[in-house]
């Protein structure tokens, strides 16, 4: 079998190197820095301890980023931190030095003779004895900070070196007791102070800023710019082998190709002219390759979020780093001790634009669009998570990274790759060209069907209604019955508004009532998942408020020369009215009254609407096969409907009339006053008839027993752990008047179930409640 071309191209980047280290150390003599501290005096070099003891003095603890918040903590960073008001360096001198040394910094970083670098001095430290600094990453502080530089002071001590590490590679840097020492690194090298054993270390940090470019062509490019275009049209023409089994990611070549870079930038900090070390290499012989294989090319930042096994090998230990490694102050729990991690579970891939790319983009990456110069499991996270055992899983480990990623995709890709970042925008591109002559519509065509290729995905995930406009105009534009049923059909029927009337006629009279009946009818069925988390879209109960308004829209479209306006509403009516009855009996059948009450409750404007809509279509067989529905005497729907007469009472009385009002109302009336006409409880009658048994099982028969039983009012049941939990069960979910405890004698324990004064109470309420609402219907039926 043939390596992929992803592997491939990942093997060539990773050849290709800029010629600088991701750190290095220069020394210099101390002749050029003069440092004056308020309150100790001129500093002499090396450092003595007389001197260590009196910056002591004048110092604090030193803090470190941890996330948003600068925190003290000294299980991660213990030192002295002298005010960097305090500290005064004679520049014109210091400058001597330390202008040459940048240059020489940035030669061994490999940064382009062009560019240059300057120091802003970031702080004065102390070390003391024992005191450290754990690994830890630097946040960049200026959008052109590239890399940071540690100069430490001469000073006779032992222990505090300093590590760097990147990618695996390890460098430890010692200070001199009689020269100065600069170390400079990349910012996002993770890096640490050993704790010092002997002696004080007494250290200048500074941001280094880059001016410049970064970007230089490589005396190579010129052979290996070919080549990695060959790739690339290998890597949009490659059909990649499916993940598992019914992996639909793999059955196209993949639009675009996402290459995660080695290092991390911030958010403004990401941008071509500021790539770092190999990775600026890298980004040039992509470039170069893109132009030749006829692609564009934009930067990203990738956020990436592994899920892996993990089991643990020995009892967790506190060390000299505490717990975990830290990442600019954030915990890193990913490797603790006496956790082994393993094989990836998961894993997800997001990318968003740098600062200043125009393109919108998908930020969900496959894996078929994916290549890492270096693997990502090689790399340190920024942060991770352990969870235990949870049943279904074991004991697992996130991680979470970010690395520069470069996104490449074909210029005759370039619509999809912007329709997938951007639906709306690419509807309004495609409605926006003229379709006049046969080459722009047979572009607009292709498009279209590129659009198709993930319209359901970016329907299900955007909003829909911003999308339902622009969907339906297209659909009736391009004339394709095909095109535009697959276009509307992902569509849920709360996206569409009474704005939408005139298009949805227009959609029926060029494809037929039939077809877009039937659209109508997968509208209704899309579930209300399929509808974005992140907008406020309107349940279906909500959306059913504005429904005569859409008839109305419907019934009155100005493009309607075969009249199917009013063939849609009542489609649409009855589709709704039969949703509507549906789920007032499936509210109906909710067990525990108060989740019952307040369902039916919540279907009582809806049913106003519908009632409503009916009369604006003239339905009068809707109306009447609704409330004939919703009056069912097998119902418990007299609260409900008493909501129904009472939000109708400020209607005209012919509007009443038209809603069917006055026939729910003497409904209501008469079972209100059935139910008043009984006589009230006995002091003595503790029976509940509301408990249905069914056909559940023999315990729920005993259960149903005891319950309808007036005279008892408790009885002591010998069951089982399961049989007592269910019982408990069905008591709590009926939320019936019933305690129920359990005494642990004998075996098995025995269930005692109590009825409590509440079922008394209970019935006084209901009493009062159904009188205040027949007082409402007859005020009613007096108005009619």
């Amino acid at each position: 079998m043939s390596s992929s071309p992803n592997n491939d191209l990942s093997a060539l980047l990773q050849t290709l190197r800029s010629g600088g280290s991701f750190s290095t150390r220069l020394t210099a003599p101390i002749d050029d820095l003069a440092i004056e501290v308020t309150g100790v005096g001129e500093l002499g070099l090396p450092v003595t301890s007389a001197q260590a003891k009196q910056l002591r003095l004048v110092a604090r603890p030193a803090k470190y980023g941890h996330g948003e918040r600068t925190v003290l903590d000294r299980r991660v960073r213990d030192t002295w931190d002298v005010p960097r008001s305090r500290v005064r360096i004679d520049k014109r001198r210091w400058n001597r030095t330390l202008r040459p040394m940048l240059d020489a910094i940035r030669d061994d970083l490999g940064l382009p003779s062009e560019s240059s670098l300057s120091a802003q001095l970031h702080s004065m430290l102390l070390y003391e004895p024992g005191q450290f600094f754990a690994a830890h990453q630097d946040s960049e502080k200026d959008d052109q900070m590239i890399a940071s530089l540690v100069v430490l002071l001469p000073s006779r001590s032992a222990g505090g070196d300093l590590v760097v590490d990147h990618r695996g590679e390890s460098v430890r840097y010692k200070g001199s007791s009689s020269s100065l020492t600069f170390v400079a690194f990349y910012a996002d090298t993770r890096h640490e102070v050993l704790p010092v054993e002997t002696g004080h270390r007494v250290v200048l940090t500074y941001n280094l800023v880059l001016t410049g470019d970064t970007t230089t062509p490589l005396a190579s490019a010129g052979s290996i710019a070919p080549t990695t275009a060959g790739l690339l049209d290998r890597h949009f023409a490659h059909t990649p082998e499916p993940r598992w089994k019914g992996d639909r990611q793999a059955l196209d070549p993949p639009d675009r190709l996402v290459v995660l870079l080695d290092h991390q930038y911030t958010e403004r900090g990401l941008r071509w002219s500021h790539l770092k070390g190999n990775d600026a290499a890298r980004a040039q012989v992509l470039r170069d390759a893109a132009a030749l294989a006829g692609c564009e090319v934009a930067l990203a930042q990738a956020e990436i979020h592994e899920t892996r096994d993990c089991y643990e090998d020995e009892p967790p230990r506190w060390g000299r780093r505490g717990w975990s490694d830290w990442d600019d102050g954030e915990a890193d729990d990913g490797d603790q001790r006496g956790l082994t991690v393993g094989e990836i579970l998961d894993s997800t891939v997001e990318i968003v634009p740098a600062v200043g790319e125009a393109l919108r983009f998908d930020g969900a990456v496959s894996y078929a669009e994916l290549a890492e110069v270096t693997p990502t499991a090689e790399l340190v996270p920024y942060g991770s998570e352990y969870t235990g055992y949870m049943g279904n899983w074991g004991n697992t480990m996130d991680r979470w990274y970010r690395r520069a990623a470069i996104v490449i995709w074909p210029l005759a890709r370039a619509f999809a790759i912007r329709a997938k970042g951007d639906p709306l925008g690419a509807l309004d591109e495609l409605l926006a060209r003229t379709a006049t002559d046969t080459s722009s519509r047979s572009a607009r065509a292709d498009d279209a069907a590129a659009l198709l290729r993930f319209w359901p995905d970016a329907v299900r995930r955007g909003n829909q209604h911003e999308l339902v406009p622009g969907a339906l105009k297209l659909a009736w534009e391009l004339g394709d019955e095909e095109f535009a049923t697959r276009l509307v059909e992902p569509f849920a029927i709360e996206a569409f508004s009474p704005t939408d009337a005139s298009m949805l006629v227009a959609l029926a009279e060029q494809y037929g009532f039939e077809w877009f009946d039937h659209r109508l009818s997968a509208w209704l069925e899309q579930h209300r998942t399929s509808m974005v988390r992140a907008t406020p879209t309107p349940t279906r109960t909500v959306w059913v408020e504005r429904l005569p308004e859409l008839c109305a829209g419907l019934r009155d479209a100005d493009q309607d020369p075969r009249g199917l306006g009013p063939n849609i509403e009542r489609s649409l009516l009855h589709h709704i009215g039969a949703w509507l009855i549906d789920a007032v009996r499936k509210s109906d059948r909710i067990t525990a009254p108060s989740r019952r009450e307040l369902a039916l409750a919540e279907l009582a404007v809806p049913t106003i609407a519908v009632l409503r809509a009916s009369g604006v279509a003239g339905d009068p067989q809707l109306r009447d096969r609704i409330v004939n529905a919703l009056c069912d005497p097998a119902l418990r729907t007299i609260l409900m409907l008493v909501d129904v007469v009472k939000a109708s009472a400020g209607m005209p009385t012919d509007e009443r009339e038209t809603l069917g009002a006055g026939t729910i109302a003497q409904h209501c009336r008469r079972a209100l006053e059935a139910a008043l006409e009984q006589p009230r409880r006995a002091s003595d009658d503790w029976s509940i008839t509301e408990f249905d048994a069914g056909t559940c099982c023999d315990d729920c028969t005993t259960l149903a027993t005891f319950l309808t039983d007036p005279a008892a009012q408790q009885t002591t049941w010998p069951l089982a752990k399961p049989r007592r939990q269910h019982i408990h069960h069905r008591i709590d979910d009926a939320e019936l008047p019933v305690t129920h405890r359990t005494t642990r004698e004998g075996s098995p324990h025995k269930l005692v179930l109590t009825k409590t004064i509440a079922l008394h109470q209970r019935d006084d309420e209901r009493r009062r409640a159904n009188a205040a609402s027949l007082d409402i219907v007859q005020q009613f039926l007096a108005t009619m």
